[in-house]
């Protein structure tokens, strides 16, 4: 029984450091020479709450090196936000590896650097140009299918 109770335990230590390793390889700043890559380029799936209430554009669909600094930041800010929920609800998923439950505020960590790394680099990039696109977009165009039988 007592050596159960001290594998139980060891267990626990090993998940407990497992955890903060993951924790702090998180919170590592996002190279910035890799941001390119789809995974640190990443869609941005949800709007921050507060961006959107305080009329901010959405940018929802569209990636981090689309997006302004200042959404960047409340994106960031969310995800914070997120992760420290997260890991007070002990939330997890399994490793494909090994099969064992890790935590998942972690990853979500990673991706508040990541929008932090891009917002750091588009302020850095100086103001963007909006491009004919960008500009016809923002004020409401929508597409038509119908061609009028053009081949292009």
């Amino acid at each position: 029984m007592m050596i159960n109770e001290l594998e139980a335990q060891l267990k626990d230590l090993q998940k407990r450091v497992m955890k903060l390793e993951m924790e702090r390889e998180a919170s590592k700043p996002v190279d910035l020479g890799d941001l390119t890559s789809d995974w640190n380029n990443f869609v941005i799936r949800r709007d921050p709450k507060n961006w959107v209430d305080n009329g901010g554009p959405s940018y929802e669909g569209q990636r981090l090196s689309e997006a302004s600094p200042e959404y960047l930041d409340a994106l960031a800010g969310m995800l914070e936000w997120k992760a420290k929920k997260e890991a007070e609800e002990g939330k997890t998923y399994p490793s494909k590896k090994t099969g064992e439950l890790l935590p998942v505020s972690p990853l979500t960590r990673k991706d508040a650097a990541r929008a932090r790394a891009w917002a750091e680099r588009l302020r850095k990039a100086g103001p963007r140009t909006e491009s004919a696109h960008e500009r016809a977009k923002r004020n409401g165009y929508q597409p038509d299918d119908d061609d009028g039988g053009l081949p292009f």
